[in-house]
C-alpha cells in the first residue's frame, strides 16, 4: 500500500495531477529529473481548490522552491 497521507494531500495531487493523453499533447517529458513540456501549447485549466487544497498546494510549491 502507498504511504497513507492527509485526504486534502491526496485530493488535491489528483486533481492537480495530469493524464497521459494530456502529457503527450503538451510535450511532457522528464529529463535529467526535470520536467519539460512544450512551451506553444496552451495548458490553461481552472481549478476550484478548498482552502486547505490551496494551502496544500501552497506548502508544496514553497518546499519546490527550496530545492531550486
Amino acid at each position: 500500500m502507498p504511504e497513507q497521507r492527509d485526504a486534502d494531500v491526496v485530493e488535491t495531487m489528483m486533481l492537480l495531477s495530469i493524464s497521459d493523453a494530456e502529457k503527450q499533447e503538451f510535450g511532457y517529458k522528464v529529463e535529467n529529473n526535470r520536467i519539460r513540456w512544450d512551451d506553444a501549447v496552451n495548458m490553461k485549466r481552472e481549478f476550484i481548490l478548498s482552502l486547505d487544497q490551496q494551502l496544500v498546494s501552497y506548502s508544496i510549491i514553497n518546499k519546490m522552491k527550496k530545492l531550486d
